[in-house]
């Protein structure tokens, strides 16, 4: 029987998809439940969201509003509301971006009205939409029609990007607010007439703003709400613009604007307007603190002049060269995307031939491209030679591509046949030629000598019968670290699955001697969440290697650490030890995609409760003390990163594990499995200790309360004095809280 692998039957998918992750088939499944109740909390982030464009967009197309200022009173007071509820959602989160997309993925969504909604980690588009309305069953189709409303609206006002800053307590940052949205929707009026923006502010006073031109001497609709922002008069804000563009600065920073904000002495005195309208940065950015380097600015401002006034133009070249969402894309999003960045290319070279910038552009290709899938390289090659068969003819994407564009991706080709070549290492039956040589120097950012010699230390690690040899591993493991920007990757993704089975648990192993010397972790963390994440509804023995290997990556090193069998529990007290920036980077990538995070936990923990009840041995499944060790090295990673989506599958996990009405507690495999039951709930509580908020000290009292009932739940004596020490814990973790709050 294959156990390498774990897949949900098409039975049990179809039921956890009805029940929306409630596992009433196999008793009280209170860790789903609790994840339903954060999903609940998402799904009213994302409504609110459709709430807060279609206010704005029923806002811009209602001028005749504009001549009744107490009906005007009450949408800026509705708006007000619907900022507030999100604010109150999400404390910590005090922006709202929306933002053109021009790549649907639901080929009912048309091009031009694609556009997303970003609040923090909730994003909203359409097809997210109609994920909410089908879980919550209820078949209204409204949300999707109001959100394609609201895009419809913003791609015909020209409006590419609209980043909206929540006021805070302070009374004129909402006053602020008020201003600068009638200034908005009245923008296009005056553009028209060419006349002042006029309005009342709700102390009855009158306002009047001239529209502020940008160094080219065309009105510049942020620098206006910037001016009102500011209450500027008109010949202040031109003087501003004037020395601005006369310093040259915008060459650096995308626009005036932009430019305005990088001199300390203007961004001491000037408050940025509550909203940016059509500001590029928005297109390659999700946060403020993502910095924007001169190339990529002069990259920006290129699009933009070569899109010819068309800004969703402009924005879907943006994202052929800065897309983050290369790894989920397919070979036809793929060739748009070469098309769209191989003319920018062509545009840059024929316009300026600079140098510098043609890199800025080939340099991010090639790092986007490395996150493609195989598969989808693959695809592309394979449409090209049939259009190529079909035609007699070469007439495809890859024929039209800039010369620079065609090496590139023809070169993540040639890789991926060379990596399909390096599996046979296990055999040993590799014949390499030249140009797999070359494509191995040139991957590895190495000489052709220095690939030879790599191959050579791979073919060491296993003898002559395919098995992996450890020791020799060990051994060579200097000369591997040389090569830390790629040997991982390889030996991870490429290489695991050709181990033979009972070589596999060693060969994991030894790949943490490698990661305990890595100088840059932050790309293998990537590797391995997403690794453990892509199939939601499987699991395999490899997951657990892979939180354990993230776990040790967002440490400083320790060689306590190193060639262990699991995460040791003791990780959860450290604090100087933490590699900072590496968990942040966890942490935003856990948070990010979170809904596949919480599938997947989900997974893991119906097998699991499968696995204890009276049918654990019908059908494949798991042993249960591995699945409980692989929730436990999910929850020692999710306490060491924190985050949002950490602290909801621990306090989920808390209600399940702390409470002795719940499956686990009262299953045939409950008294053998007791050991691993405390020690999970154990590491729950004090992960909580680590990363939870005040607010979640009544989750722990309500735990302490059962401990009486979960002890009873076992006949061992050990056991349940196991249970009540549990108080102890409870006890440090409010302590630890308590700091927080203070």
């Amino acid at each position: 029987m294959d156990t390498s692998a774990f897949d949900l039957d098409n039975e049990a998918a179809a039921l956890f998809k009805k029940l929306q992750g409630l596992d009433t088939d196999y008793g009280k499944n209170l860790l789903a439940e609790g994840l339903e109740k954060f999903k609940k909390s998402e799904d009213q982030r994302q409504a609110l969201l459709v709430e807060l464009v279609r206010q704005l967009s029923t806002y811009l197309l209602d001028a005749h509003l504009y001549h009744n200022s107490m009906v005007e009173e009450e949408i800026l007071n509705h708006l007000d509301e619907t900022l507030a509820h999100l604010a109150k959602l999400t404390p910590k989160t005090r922006n709202v971006l929306i933002r053109f997309r021009g790549s649907p993925d639901d080929p009912a969504v048309s091009e031009k009205n694609d556009y997303e909604v970003i609040f923090g980690n909730t994003r909203v588009d359409a097809g997210a939409v109609l994920e909410m309305i089908k879980r919550s069953e209820d078949g209204n189709m409204r949300l999707v029609d109001q959100l394609h409303r609201a895009f419809t609206t913003f791609s015909e006002r020209n409006f590419f990007s609209l980043y909206i800053k929540i006021p805070g307590a302070v009374p004129r940052q909402r006053l602020r607010l008020h201003d600068t949205l009638q200034a908005l929707v009245r923008f296009q009026s005056a553009l028209e007439t060419n006349a002042p923006i006029e309005f009342l502010r709700q102390d009855g006073s009158k306002a009047a703003f001239p529209l502020v031109c940008n160094e080219a001497g065309t009105p510049d609709i942020t620098l206006t709400l910037l001016a009102v922002a500011n209450n500027l008069k008109p010949q202040v804000t031109k003087l501003l613009v004037e020395k601005v563009a006369k310093a040259k600065l915008n060459d650096r920073f995308m626009s005036v604007y932009n430019a305005i904000f990088s001199v300390p002495k203007l961004k001491e005195k000037l408050v940025p307007p509550p909203i940016e309208v059509n500001n590029v940065l928005w297109l390659m950015s999700d946060s403020e603190k993502e910095e924007v380097a001169p190339e990529k600015a002069e990259v920006a401002r290129f699009a933009i002049h070569e899109a010819g006034g068309s800004p969703q133009q402009a924005a879907k070249v943006l994202k052929s060269v800065y897309g983050n969402d290369y790894e989920r894309i397919d070979s036809t999003h793929l060739g748009e995307r070469l098309h769209l960045s191989s003319g920018l290319l062509t545009s840059v070279q024929k316009a300026t031939d600079n140098q510098r910038l043609q890199k800025e552009i080939v340099d991010n290709i090639e790092t986007r491209l490395d996150e493609v899938r195989d598969k989808v390289i693959d695809d592309l090659f394979a449409h090209e030679e049939m259009v190529e068969t079909a035609t007699g003819r070469k007439i495809g994407i890859l024929a039209t591509l800039h010369q620079k564009l065609l090496d590139t991706v023809t070169f993540c080709k040639r890789r991926i046949e060379t990596k399909r070549k390096m599996r046979n290492i296990v055999y040993r039956a590799i014949n390499f030629n030249l140009q797999d040589f070359e494509t191995l120097a040139k991957d590895f950012d190495i000489s052709i000598e220095e690939a030879r010699n790599l191959v050579e230390l791979l073919k060491e690690c296993f003898d002559d019968k395919g098995h992996f040899i450890r020791g020799a591993f060990a051994r060579i493991l200097p000369e591997f670290s040389r090569y830390e920007r790629k040997i991982f990757e390889f030996l991870w993704h490429y290489l695991r699955e050709y181990i033979h089975q009972r070589d596999r648990s060693s060969y994991l192993n030894s790949l943490q001697l490698l990661i305990a010397k890595m100088q840059h972790p932050k790309r293998a963390v990537k590797i391995l969440l997403t690794d453990f994440h892509k199939n939601v509804k499987g699991i395999t023995y490899s997951d657990a290697k892979a939180l354990m290997l993230c776990s040790l990556l967002v440490r400083k090193y320790h060689k306590e650490l190193v060639n262990m069998e699991i995460t040791p529990e003791d990780v959860l007290q450290v604090k100087e030890g933490l590699a900072l920036g590496v968990a942040n980077y966890a942490a935003w990538k856990i948070d990010k995609d979170q809904p596949d995070f919480f599938e997947k936990i989900q997974t893991i923990h119906k097998q699991l409760v499968k696995g204890m009840g009276a049918d654990a041995k019908e059908g494949l499944r798991l042993p249960l003390p591995f699945l409980f060790s692989l929730e436990r090295e999910a929850y020692i990673l999710f306490a060491l990163v924190g985050g949002t989506t950490a602290r909801s599958i621990l306090l989920s996990a808390l209600k399940e594990y702390g409470d002795p009405e719940s499956t686990i507690y009262n299953s045939r495999e409950t008294e053998k499995n007791f050991g691993l039951l405390v020690q999970n709930l154990r590491i729950v509580i004090r992960g909580l200790g680590r990363i939870g908020n005040p607010e979640d000290l009544s989750s722990l009292e309500d735990v302490k309360g059962k401990l009486d009932g979960l002890a009873a739940r076992s006949q061992s004596e050990r056991y349940q004095q196991a249970i009540l020490r549990l108080a102890e814990w409870i006890e440090s973790a409010r302590e630890q809280m308590a700091l927080i709050r203070e």
